[in-house]
């Protein structure tokens, strides 16, 4: 296809906006970004006389060649030989995709150009979504060029079997157009139509996948007596004071795991919440991640006050590290002085769940349980929001909020409203 870049270039030379010699400056920088996004490094450069002449020369693959033959580049100065074989190999390499590259080529080169600019879990995402649905997908393999409108709303159609909810629909619809728009600007094609697809809402699922209850009043303080029980007859489950900090903090576990206790304020009851831990896959080494990351979103950023319970749980843990003689400056600290991954973590809850005789439920129900707790008993949601770092009230009411006696008492106020309507009809009725 034609380079738009190169001609809108030329116009600009031509009405005098630039000169020639930006635009072969701005022509090298296009070239050196391709070359770069490749892998791309220029050969060796060789030095010899010929004829009392020093020349310089390289090879030039046969890959980047336009008869296909391997060939030497030769010339009077250094600049000159990369200054050539940066345009073959650029010539090379954009015709080759302007003829041949597919939908799943270009996501693969935007998730390369932007591995070092966002979170790797952010990263991650993103690749699973390109393993999951684009990879393979007919429309993954379809020449990017010969794309339009509704070769990309029939692959946004496709998913819909897939059961995927509202929610990862409009995240793979979001990536698409961001890979799109990385075509445009790379003179792949010329217009973005993902930006134009709709998503019918009626055929998302809404099946919610790793569904997590809260914990009930009763199981809390289950978890409460065995916590407390264990570690005094025995110094086992140390961790579970972190469950219960968490049900009564509504932290995120990431959270608390990279939280060390110059983080924490006992005096003022201030919690500072500045960083997390990161569990993903890095699906170029194969491997799953465990590092620390900055915190999720902005407001995930926060100083929490600490109520009774949580700050009671949290010294608790300070307690428990001391009597084992742990001095780390974690909070979550193995024996070795160092964090305890999330995994890791996840093991410890599971075996104390079974010691308490309770079912086991990820760490996410202690969020959950907190949202839950504050809210029955008439906390403000937007104040429950911010404690939890969530930017919108809406989404820890619609995701976080488990009214666990909603349904009950729900249906104990109709019952009593139909009773003040028809009296004792109903009981008449039974017995006639």
């Amino acid at each position: 296809m034609a380079n738009v870049s190169d001609k809108l270039l030329e116009m600009l030379v031509k009405s005098g906006k630039i000169t020639a010699d930006d635009m072969k400056a701005a022509k090298m920088l296009e070239i050196q970004e391709v070359l770069m996004e490749n892998s791309v490094i220029t050969p060796k450069i060789t030095e010899r006389q010929k004829g009392g002449v020093t020349q310089y020369y390289c090879v030039l693959p046969a890959r980047y060649s336009k008869d296909g033959k391997r060939h030497q580049i030769v010339c009077n100065t250094r600049e000159e030989v990369e200054q050539r074989f940066q345009q073959a190999a650029y010539d090379a390499i954009t015709d080759a995709n302007s003829e041949n590259i597919t939908v799943a080529d270009v996501m693969q080169k935007w998730l390369k150009s932007r591995k070092e600019g966002v979170k790797g879990q952010t990263q991650s995402g993103y690749y699973g979504m390109y393993e999951n649905h684009v990879k393979n997908s007919a429309f993954g393999q379809s020449r990017i060029a010969d794309v339009r409108l509704p070769e990309c709303q029939e692959f946004i159609n496709s998913l819909y079997k897939k059961e995927l909810s509202k929610s990862t629909m409009s995240h793979i619809k979001s990536a698409m157009s961001m890979v799109f728009e990385y075509a445009v600007a790379h003179d792949i094609i010329l217009r973005n139509y993902f930006s134009y697809v709709k998503i019918n809402t009626n055929l998302c699922s809404t099946k919610r996948t790793h569904e997590t209850d809260a914990w009930s009043d009763e199981e809390i303080l289950q978890l409460w007596d065995a916590s407390e029980r264990f570690w005094r007859t025995r110094c086992k489950y140390r961790f579970s004071a972190i469950m219960l900090f968490q049900i009564f903090s509504g932290m995120r576990i990431g959270e608390i795991i990279e939280a060390t206790w110059d983080d924490v304020d006992f005096e003022k009851g201030l919690f500072h919440i500045n960083k997390t831990h990161a569990l993903y896959k890095d699906y170029e080494a194969g491997m799953m991640v465990s590092e620390p990351s900055t915190p999720k979103t902005e407001n995930s950023r926060r100083v929490i006050e600490l109520n009774d319970a949580a700050l009671y749980w949290l010294k608790e843990m300070k307690h428990r590290n001391e009597q084992q003689g742990i001095d780390s400056k974690f909070i979550c600290s193995s024996f070795r002085n160092t964090l305890i991954p999330q995994p890791d973590m996840a093991k410890r809850y599971r075996v104390f769940c079974r010691a308490a005789n309770l079912p086991y439920k990820p760490s996410h129900a202690g969020r959950k349980s907190y949202v839950t707790m504050m809210y029955e008993r008439g906390i403000n949601l937007t104040d429950i929001s911010s404690d939890v770092g969530h930017k919108y009230h809406t989404t820890t009411e619609n995701i976080y909020l488990k009214e666990r006696h909603k349904k009950e008492s729900t249906l104990g106020q109709k019952n009593a409203a139909i009773l003040a309507t028809v009296g004792n009809r109903l009981r008449t009725s039974e017995t006639a």
